[in-house]
């Protein structure tokens, strides 16, 4: 996020209908969501743990999973997160 701030749910209510819509016609079986900001905007959810707890996990939402993982700008400062990343990379590849 911009100078680590926290988004509120008023960008998030503001964002996430045009997102949803261009994801509806797009019709994916997997979307990666990477980094806190886009997984909060992606799942309607501000109030969502950070991305050390979200990270890899699956929400399934209209036929479509959705998988939060690491911003790769945040794993080029945090390369210990890196084989994380790869797993959440992992099952992806098991979704499809």
């Amino acid at each position: 996020m911009p100078q680590n701030r926290r988004i509120s749910s008023e960008i998030i209510l503001k964002c996430a209908p045009y997102l949803t819509d261009e994801i509806k016609i797009l019709k994916p079986k997997v979307v990666l969501c990477l980094g806190e900001l886009c997984c909060k905007i992606v799942l309607r959810n501000g109030d969502l743990a950070g991305m050390d707890v979200l990270h890899g996990s699956v929400f399934n939402e209209g036929g479509i999973s959705f998988v939060p993982s690491f911003d790769p700008a945040f794993i080029a400062q945090n390369p210990s997160k890196a084989e994380l990343f790869k797993e959440d990379l992992q099952k992806i590849k098991e979704l499809l």
